[in-house]
């Protein structure tokens, strides 16, 4: 896609959004005294993957696995199953609400040299597959363009540094210091406790 086509695309989200009841509502917001900022949501409201479900993520990463090491101790159709897996053991392991990415693959019954190249690819995938939703970044234009901070949260292990870098390649803002991540609070915007640190 060309700059050129991206941003026409852009505009013609713009223009739908620009007459929508979600713009309306945060027309008015943007101009309530009493709203000190604009929060927004990352994942299934800023940024989406070109995948069906997360999961696929999951396994891209093994067939990327699998291309570089025929001999994997796994079939990469397995592989899905067994990270979910250690997911589930990591949470129930954990007395905190959020759990950090690296402590997933701390449950996998691999090396290390194979869990580290597991989690690389993982990355991977998930920085060449998100994009920015377009009535989101719409809104994020919106908000940007008013006179109220605009700040990310998210409930989700992967690092705020990594997560800032996602919304820099899909959508080009910086977040600024402005990203709230619950694996870095163990706290998360589902039991609210998160926004106590806002």
């Amino acid at each position: 896609m060309t700059g050129a086509t991206a941003l026409r695309r852009d505009e013609q989200a713009d223009a739908v959004l620009r007459d929508s009841r979600l713009s309306r509502d945060l027309a008015a917001l943007l101009a309530d005294g009493g709203v000190t900022c604009v929060s927004f949501d990352v994942f299934d409201t800023l940024l989406r993957r070109r995948v069906g479900r997360p999961e696929a993520v999951f396994d891209a990463a093994a067939e990327r696995a699998a291309a570089e090491d025929p001999a994997l101790p796994f079939e990469p159709q397995e592989y899905r199953f067994i990270r979910i897996e250690a997911e589930n053991r990591a949470r129930k392991a954990c007395a905190d609400p959020e759990i950090a990415f690296e402590t997933i693959f701390d449950h996998m019954p691999f090396d290390e040299a194979l869990r580290a190249r597991l989690r690389d690819h993982e990355r991977s995938v998930e920085m060449e597959t998100v994009y920015a939703d377009p009535h989101g970044l719409s809104l994020l234009h919106m908000a940007q363009a008013g006179d109220k901070p605009v700040i990310f949260i998210s409930d989700m292990y992967h690092s705020p540094a990594f997560i800032a870098a996602l919304i820099r390649k899909a959508t080009g803002v910086e977040t600024h210091g402005r990203l709230y991540v619950s694996s870095e609070y163990c706290a998360t915007k589902h039991r609210g406790d998160l926004f106590d640190h806002v």
